[in-house]
């Protein structure tokens, strides 16, 4: 009578558990896998056979399959809500990574245009360089065109003065034996030597001016190779410092370059971790309502699975004793 009365008081228990489960079930439009219905009236009046076909025995086995078939659908709809986090996840990636395809090939697009512009402008300080050169070059020329001419005039008119000067030297002692051999009356003798004396004062004075030409020419040879040294060394100096200074400018044009480049990277950066971020957000919020009604349908179907597996542990106990 005891074991009877603690198994009514049971059977009323898990019954109970199951109508409400039952409505539960059915107020959240939940469909579950058919658990058989516990008489409760009919146990409590005794009407029941234990030694008949519905034993507790038989009920827990018919609660452990339901139990089985409520795991298996919330294990289904366990992955489900995975699967479409995973999905979700991997879009957000997806769309992550087009942004930053987009950002680096506007990163790329502007060095390009950077690096671009300073070959322009490299090609044009090259330019300018080349062209200052040769107009030093030509300065050069002119100034040594007009140098070989004042040399060639100041040779002309030194060589002039020169033989006036011999001339002069010379004029009387040429003069007097020119009037000898014309007015006097000379043995051959004679004659001989004055002819003989006036072909050397001729020829020293011959002398004197190859002498003196070969002098000038030197002294205007060395002043031309003089200023083309001075020169040499001038455009040298001229050349070298238009290659620092073409090369500080240069370098100057890098580092602004470089500095162009990170900022115009930092403020990209900055931009598309703001556009992630906002893509991030916009696919979330999409996607909210459908991964809240996934969890709250995971979250009933989970109260239903320990529901059961509470009356299994009930039954259990009872089948027990």
């Amino acid at each position: 009578m005891r074991r009877f009365f603690r198994f009514s008081i049971t059977a009323f228990i898990i019954a109970l558990l199951g109508i409400l489960a039952y409505f539960y079930i059915n107020s959240q439009s939940v469909i579950l896998p058919d658990t058989p219905y516990i008489e409760v009236d009919r146990i409590r009046r005794g009407e029941i056979n234990y030694n008949k076909t519905e034993t507790l025995e038989q009920v827990l086995v018919q609660k452990k399959s339901a139990l089985d078939k409520q795991r298996k659908v919330l294990e289904e709809k366990k992955d489900l809500l995975n699967k479409r986090r995973l999905e979700i996840e991997n879009y957000i990636n997806y769309e992550t990574e087009k942004i930053r395809l987009k950002f680096q090939t506007q990163i790329d697009n502007y060095q390009v245009e950077v690096e671009s512009k300073y070959h322009v402008f490299k090609e044009n300080k090259e330019q300018e360089y080349l062209e200052q050169v040769l107009v030093k070059k030509e300065l050069y020329e002119e100034k040594l065109t007009e140098l070989v001419d004042n040399l060639q005039e100041s040779y002309s008119h030194d060589l002039e003065t020169y033989k006036q000067e011999l001339m002069k030297e010379y004029y009387l002692e040429r003069v007097n034996y020119d009037l000898k051999l014309k007015f006097l009356d000379l043995s051959k003798e004679e004659e001989d030597e004055f002819k003989n004396r006036l072909t050397e004062l001729e020829n020293i004075q011959l002398i004197a001016v190859e002498g003196k030409e070969s002098e000038l020419i030197d002294e205007i040879e060395n002043k031309i190779e003089q200023f083309k040294e001075e020169y040499n060394m001038e455009i040298k100096e001229y050349e070298q410092e238009l290659k620092d200074r073409v090369e500080r400018e240069l370098n100057n044009k890098r580092v602004e370059n470089k500095q162009l480049l990170e900022d115009y990277l930092i403020l990209q950066q900055r931009l598309m971790n703001v556009e992630i971020e906002e893509k991030r957000k916009e696919i979330l919020e999409r996607s909210q309502k459908e991964l809240s009604t996934l969890e709250a349908l995971v979250k009933e179907i989970s109260q239903e699975y320990f529901s059961l597996q509470s009356e299994v542990s009930i039954l259990e106990k009872e089948v027990m004793y």
